[in-house]
């Protein structure tokens, strides 16, 4: 990750990034701001979103900002595999869309035969 060393952030103390107390959450406003100015933000904001389980201030987003964004994410919406996915993730019954999708999707997988027969 080249781009870190290339970050506003870098030199910044750590407590800025990874509450600890109501107190540090003061300083948010000025890290959104450092974050809006960074010449890599795009790049953190890409690694933030795609690395699941991430903690503190990435890309001037926080833990639960980035949770909504891959929530909000066109991809996972019902009717997709991800979206499917994302019902199995939270240990729910997925909904009729996803699991024409999800079928379509392992459909293709096998090179479009679904029991023996070809998927349309």
């Amino acid at each position: 990750m080249e781009w870190q060393s290339q970050g506003s952030c870098k030199g910044k103390p750590l407590d800025w990034f990874f509450f600890k107390s109501i107190k540090t959450e003061a300083v948010f406003p000025q890290v959104a701001d450092l974050c809006s100015k960074c010449p890599v933000r795009a790049d953190c904001l890409t690694y933030a979103i795609n690395t699941v389980g991430l903690v503190g201030v990435w890309a001037g987003t926080t833990t639960f900002d980035r949770i909504k964004l891959r929530r909000d994410n066109p991809r996972n919406r019902c009717g997709t595999n991800n979206g499917y996915q994302r019902h199995r993730s939270r240990k729910e019954q997925a909904c009729e869309a996803c699991l024409a999708a999800h079928r379509a999707f392992r459909a293709g997988q096998r090179g479009g035969y679904v029991f023996g027969a070809r998927a349309n």
